[in-house]
């Protein structure tokens, strides 16, 4: 289970969880008085979905790679063995 993101204020990383910004337009942090844009739930879980999607993005290009280096190596390999052998 991915850890919950703890929503902090952005200049000082107050931890502003419980200050209710959903429906006021002007928020500040209690700690430094810095605006805190509203936030919702939605936009919290969006962050975590975008993060498993760029791992998931990295893991398949990486596998694709992988796999064009190889058939890149098998094309070389053959290459020069059809050389090799007609010498």
């Amino acid at each position: 289970m991915p850890k919950p993101i703890t929503p902090t204020c952005p200049a000082c990383n107050y931890d502003i969880t419980g200050i209710p910004l959903d429906d006021i337009l002007y928020t500040y942090c209690p700690e430094c008085g810095e605006y805190i844009k509203p936030i919702s739930s939605n936009s919290i879980a969006d962050q975590q979905h975008t993060k498993k999607q760029r791992i998931t993005i990295f893991v398949i290009t990486a596998f694709a790679i992988l796999i064009a280096l190889c058939i890149l190596a098998a094309i070389i390999f053959f290459t020069l063995m059809i050389f090799a052998f007609n010498f």
